[in-house]
């Protein structure tokens, strides 16, 4: 199965359906499941750096809109990429935290949801301890060990570093440090301080990133298109082809997972939500099972058959949900065959409707001239870093 039908068929939280066809009725057996290695997709990995200090308000409130749409657009990569994305909230000594660290995850629900709880607030002196939060996203998180993953930082502030804390790193040797372990750091500042912006630009280019600067608020635009209120619709109608399975406690974490999601995805607009389903049929957002679960997809019954690490047979009774408990072995055939179809069926309707949206959302644009925005500056810069890990990128029209 190549990639893209391996991520967009299993990478969904919460999703799952079986994809066994169901046999014929003349007592024939069905189809042996045969257990094979998934294909191997790339990887991408993706740490935002962020000063939430009080001056970061707007910025933040861009980054909570946005964050699936950059997952998004990531997930329309060629071969679909494997994305994690990763979170340090940073701010300064005498804060209420100096830096707040989120590890790399496939979960971008509970991403969605750590960013919704960050608040802007505390600063005040000028510079912040950008040193520390860097040195955070640089070794506090679990980057790939793919010699082929791409590793981005994304350092997001309008504030300098304080120098003269007598710590024994400076943003130079951070930099390069970062590049030492194949992680790229890209700058962005927000606002016009001439300091940071020297700082910044020494960062990317000892760090072989990009500089960016962008409007104090995050620049970010809000455009409602004809598409937004359909594909929330039929994004949350895909999250009802889940089937979770294993013990109890896993299926328990599976379904606080998808409550989880749905309780922050509750007061989202509709462009929030189209982003998102957009993102989750081509594969981005993980359910992240439990490790011992076993293959990526341990906890979404679907994902773990169509990846080619679980077998129907292999299921024990125990191990399904309540309804399926109660099905005869034709009857569970015959359920998961009609929700891998439904499945299918809302995945090209998404499809579909986020080709027209991709496009109409760049038409507007263009006509506001809008091009410095936070969520367009790390769209460009991941899709000509990712070009040189063999990555593609289709641009609208």
């Amino acid at each position: 199965m190549n990639a893209w039908k391996k991520l967009a068929c299993g990478l969904l939280i919460g999703y799952g359906a079986l994809c066994t066809p169901s046999f014929a009725d003349d007592g024939a057996e069905p189809p042996k499941q045969e257990v094979k290695e998934a294909a191997k997709a790339p990887k991408v990995d993706v740490v935002f750096v962020l000063d939430t200090t009080g001056s970061m308000g707007g910025l933040l409130d861009g980054a909570k809109r946005k964050i699936w749409s950059i997952a998004n657009e990531i997930a329309r990569g060629k071969p679909t990429p494997d994305i994690r994305i990763g979170l340090v909230a940073y701010r300064d000594k005498n804060d209420a935290y100096v830096t707040q660290e989120t590890d790399l995850t496939d979960d971008l629900d509970g991403i969605y949801k750590k960013l919704q709880g960050l608040k802007a607030g505390g600063g005040g002196d000028g510079p912040e301890h950008v040193n520390a939060g860097l040195k955070a996203g640089i070794e506090k998180m679990s980057w790939s060990a793919d010699k082929e993953a791409l590793r981005i930082i994304f350092l997001v502030g309008d504030a300098p570093p304080h120098e003269d804390y007598g710590d024994s790193f400076d943003h130079n040797s951070l930099a390069k440090d970062a590049i030492t372990k194949d992680i790229i750091v890209n700058t962005i500042r927000c606002g016009g301080d001439a300091t940071t912006g020297k700082v910044w630009e020494e960062i990317a280019k000892k760090a072989e990133g990009t500089f960016v600067s962008i409007q104090q608020d995050g620049g970010v635009a809000a455009i409602s298109t004809p598409f937004d209120k359909e594909l929330a619709d039929l994004g949350g109608k895909l999250g009802g082809t889940r089937i979770a399975f294993g013990d109890e406690r896993r299926r328990k974490e599976m379904e606080e997972k998808s409550k989880d999601a749905e309780d922050a995805m509750a007061g989202a607009g509709d462009d929030l939500k189209a982003d998102r389903a957009g993102a989750m049929s081509k594969g981005a957002g993980a359910p992240a099972a439990p490790a011992e679960a076993g293959g990526r997809w341990g906890g979404d019954l679907v994902g773990a058959i169509e990846e080619g690490t679980k077998k129907l047979a292999e299921v024990k009774d125990e191990e399904l949900p309540e309804d399926m408990k109660k099905m005869t072995p034709e009857e569970r055939e015959k359920h998961v065959a009609a929700k891998i179809a439904e499945r299918a069926e809302l995945r090209k309707k998404i499809e579909d409707l986020d080709v027209k949206r991709a496009q109409f959302l760049k038409d507007e644009l263009a006509k506001l001239g809008s091009k410095d925005g936070f969520d367009s500056a790390v769209q460009k810069a991941i899709h000509e870093q990712a070009a040189k890990k063999g990555i593609k990128f289709e641009e609208a029209k």
